[in-house]
């Protein structure tokens, strides 16, 4: 015979289900708090701040929380590193890490384009592709209109979800339908190329446009083999083109540097770390190369971080000229924290101190010598720019006159 329990049963077994539920996602998420959270006062407050929402929930909360542990616990260590209120710490998904950790080990691979959302058709422009890159094999071309990916049509919805299909170091092909000229073409073009962070070529007059996107770490050796090529192919002159350039550390951004300026005399360093204590955690030396050339250096209000030390000690160690406007003033330097659940935090752990010491760049940015604007505005993708089109490379060439 069938036995049926009243419905306030029911009710208790339910709210008694989600409590339980919700109390062993409280206890991993204060877990996770304890393992980044050393100060116990602070600790004990946050405990106790969980448990207080834990019990409302608990009695309260009308939905459920099954499947929610790793949504709350992620959010809630968001939540305190956004509580730090520095702009440069952030929180990273175990997903976000892993592609963190692939860029900075110069491990991005794709195709081999660049794009941007074309805001006529919603679809993803080609503004740039990569010497050498299966994407310049199968012959897309800059301005080519992408419509479909592996058989989806591009919107403006899920272009940047699509796009991701573009990256990745498997050895297979994506198929693309791409529009140039009002015809519609189908390009497989293969992943798999590694996505350089440093593109060059020569402009008029024998002066070397060199861009850096980054400072991972193969950035040094990319830049070392671009220098090299450009003055055997006579570059008497460089333009270093580090507007947007934000990602990357200080340690790779000196090492860069080193491909082209001198020891500095009297054992100075090219940049210094110190705790917030005062104590030095890195020094940064010029040991390998030196090249006796002049520099302009093109700088925005993009260019952040490792980038604004590698434009300040070129600048104060091989006279370099800044050209453009007031970068963004992050003379700190960042850590990634891996977390036991695979996810990860990013934390301002050092004050950076580049060549010159009584420089401090920090909350205020490099001022240019040369101050030019855009005209195309400061929100446009500089890879659809030309030189000839550039003002501001236009202005550096005339640090060559």
């Amino acid at each position: 015979m069938n036995k049926k329990i009243s419905t306030g049963l029911a009710i208790a077994i339910v709210i008694l289900a989600v409590a339980v539920t919700f109390t062993v996602t409280m206890a991993m998420s204060r877990t996770l708090y304890n393992s980044i959270i050393t100060n116990l006062s602070l600790r004990t407050s946050a405990s106790a701040a969980i448990e207080e929402i834990n019990s409302i929930v608990s009695n309260y909360f009308y939905g459920t929380v099954d499947n929610k542990t790793s949504k709350i616990t992620a959010t809630l260590v968001e939540g305190y590193v956004n509580g730090l209120g520095d702009r440069n710490s952030k929180y990273l998904s175990s997903e976000e890490y892993a592609e963190y950790k692939e860029r900075l080990n110069g491990e991005l691979t794709g195709i081999g384009i660049e794009t941007e959302i074309d805001e006529m058709s919603g679809k993803l422009s080609v503004v740039y592709v990569y010497e050498g890159s299966p994407a310049e094999t199968v012959g897309l071309k800059k301005g080519d209109i992408i419509v479909r990916i592996e058989g989806t049509e591009v919107t403006k919805a899920n272009c940047r979800e699509l796009e991701k299909q573009l990256y990745g170091g498997k050895l297979s092909s994506v198929e693309i339908v791409y529009s140039r000229d009002g015809k519609q073409a189908t390009a497989e073009p293969m992943l798999g190329f590694r996505i350089p962070t440093v593109t060059y070529k020569m402009l008029s007059g024998n002066i070397a446009l060199v861009r850096i996107t980054a400072f991972y770490k193969n950035t040094a050796a990319q830049f070392d083999s671009a220098t090299k090529e450009l003055l055997d192919k006579g570059a008497v002159g460089f333009i270093i083109d580090l507007r947007n350039t934000s990602e990357g550390t200080i340690e790779y951004a000196a090492r860069t540097l080193d491909v082209i300026v001198p020891a500095p005399s009297g054992n100075k360093t090219l940049a210094v770390t110190y705790d917030k204590a005062g104590n030095k955690l890195d020094a940064y030396a010029a040991e390998s190369g030196s090249i006796n050339s002049t520099f302009a250096v093109l700088v925005n209000e993009n260019t952040a971080g490792a980038a604004e030390l590698f434009a300040c000690d070129l600048r104060d160690i091989s006279s370099a000229v800044l050209v453009g406007t007031t970068t963004k003033g992050i003379g700190t330097a960042q850590r990634a924290f891996a977390l036991d659940n695979g996810d990860a935090v990013i934390l301002t752990v050092a004050k950076v101190e580049p060549y010159n010491p009584d420089v401090n760049y920090d909350e205020t940015g490099l001022d240019p010598a040369i101050f030019c604007e855009l005209a195309q505005g400061s929100a446009v993708n500089l890879w659809t720019i030309s030189a000839s089109d550039d003002a501001q490379v236009r202005q550096a060439l005339t640090v060559f006159s």
